[in-house]
Formats: C-alpha cells, structure tokens, sequence
C-alpha cells in the first residue's frame, strides 16, 4: 500500500494579488488564453495569447500586476 502524505494547505491571503494562480488554457480553434486568478477576490483575468513563450507571459503579468 502506498503511504499517504499528508496535505499542507496554503494559508489564506490577507490582501488582494497576494498570491496568484494561473494556468493557460487551449489551444481551440488555434487560441490559447492566459488565466490569471486572485486567491483573495476570486478576481480572473482572461488573456487572449498568440504564443505561451515565457517572454511574452512575463509581459502579460506585468501588465496584470501593474
């Protein structure tokens, strides 16, 4: 049997864009979008990406966070 291990849950954020999720999503239909969601507020923001270079995600989160 395999040993289980043990969850180690986040704290909760205090404040918003704290802590960040994000993840892309697609492609569909040759569109990829970039998810960027808030753990505070629940806040999603939904790019519309031509490429998931790092460069051009690095910009993105700037744009996001600025």
């Amino acid at each position: 049997e395999d040993p289980k291990t043990p969850l180690h849950p986040q704290e909760q954020p205090t404040r918003p864009w704290q802590r960040i999720h994000l993840d892309f999503a697609g492609p569909c239909k040759g569109q990829t979008w970039l998810i960027v969601v808030d753990a505070y507020s629940k806040w999603a923001e939904v790019i519309p990406m031509t490429t998931t270079t790092s460069l051009k995600t690095i910009q993105e989160l700037r744009w996001i966070l600025a």
